[in-house]
């Protein structure tokens, strides 16, 4: 690393003095090895405290940004279908929050993963969602209530959940529909119904 030569103990620049194996600083005394940069400092002080200040505030600021843009609260939904004949599955959807700050300012929606599981034992034939809302605070995480709405497998291959058929390939799609608001606090609702019939040609 480039730099010149700065007394460790007194900040003294140690320039123009003779190499030598044993020499000293002028104004203090303190020993250095002109060939050993362990010795001596490579930037005056006023410099090396300025690079620190800089690097904390550069720290301060992504502290900061780290925790106004955090999550205050998150949903988990639970969707679980299990037609007549199998297989079963469950799908698992976590979707976070934006801070309602940053929501009042922009359209913003934090993505959310969902992943496919083996639905627990005993799982009731039909489909079972579930949504369960929580917030972070300061004790740790608190929850705040959630809905389940559950059909059995005659209606399976036409019920509809907001608007949508259940089915594997629906699951995000279905989650989409509730776990923003509810991962926000906001109002959310599960409205099942019915694909309608096909009228019968002439």
């Amino acid at each position: 690393m480039k730099g010149g030569r700065y007394c460790r103990g007194c900040g003294y620049d140690l320039a123009g003095i003779a190499a030598a194996p044993s020499a000293c600083c002028p104004e203090c005394a303190r020993q250095f090895d002109p060939a050993d940069p362990s010795t001596f400092d490579r930037l005056p002080r006023r410099s090396r405290r300025r690079r620190l200040l800089v690097r904390l505030v550069i720290a301060a600021v992504i502290l900061t940004l780290v925790a106004a843009l955090f999550p205050r609260g998150y949903a988990v939904g639970r969707l679980v279908i299990n037609p007549t004949g199998g297989p079963a599955a469950e799908y698992v959807r976590i979707q976070p929050a934006a801070p309602a700050w940053l929501r009042r300012l922009v359209t913003v929606r934090y993505p959310g993963w969902t992943r496919r599981t083996n639905p627990p034992p005993g799982a009731a034939p039909g489909f079972k969602l579930s949504i369960n809302e929580s917030e972070f605070t300061f004790k740790g995480i608190r929850g705040r209530g959630g809905g389940t709405a559950t059909g059995g497998t005659a209606d399976l291959a036409v019920t509809t959940v907001n608007g949508l058929l259940v089915s594997p390939e629906n699951a995000d799609a279905i989650f989409a529909t509730v776990l923003p608001q509810a991962a926000a606090g906001s109002g959310w609702s599960i409205s099942l119904g019915t694909v309608p019939a096909k009228s019968a040609g002439p």
